[in-house]
């Protein structure tokens, strides 16, 4: 069962033969949480290979509960994403070395620290890293 507020995967256009919905937990090796994620159609993802890596700006922000984290990958790798408060705590591991495929993915985030807390209004940094690539923007939670 998913804890609220915990990373969920919402979305995978990696280009594979991954139509219908998988088991999150079981496909990717290594991700701290559970998630599902469901392709409506094979043929939209065939088309959606970046060109290279990169961390998109959440929406909505501000946000009041949850908030959508996409980010593009060129190629399949083992990765990070992670939120942490301005004094450069971790706050949350959404994804912890986990290996994803090619393609443009989302994660939720529902303001549920690691420990399964609620963390107050303010700004936070979101980092995605892999390999030599790494990306910080800016989100912010009001309540």
């Amino acid at each position: 069962m998913m804890n609220e507020g915990s990373g969920e995967i919402i979305s995978d256009k990696s280009g594979n033969d991954n139509s219908g919905t998988i088991d999150q937990a079981s496909w990717i090796q290594g991700v701290n949480l559970e998630a599902r994620t469901t392709v409506k159609d094979k043929s939209d993802l065939l088309n959606n290979k970046p060109s290279s890596f990169s961390l998109n700006q959440n929406y909505p922000n501000p946000f009041n509960s949850t908030t959508t984290i996409t980010f593009n990958l060129p190629k399949a790798t083992i990765l990070n994403l992670k939120i942490y408060d301005l004094q450069g705590r971790l706050v949350k591991s959404l994804i912890q070395h986990a290996r994803l495929e090619v393609g443009i993915h989302s994660v939720q985030w529902s303001e549920i620290d690691e420990i399964g807390n609620r963390v107050g209004s303010g700004v936070y940094l979101y980092n995605l890293e892999s390999g030599d690539f790494c990306q910080l923007r800016k989100l912010v939670l009001l309540k």
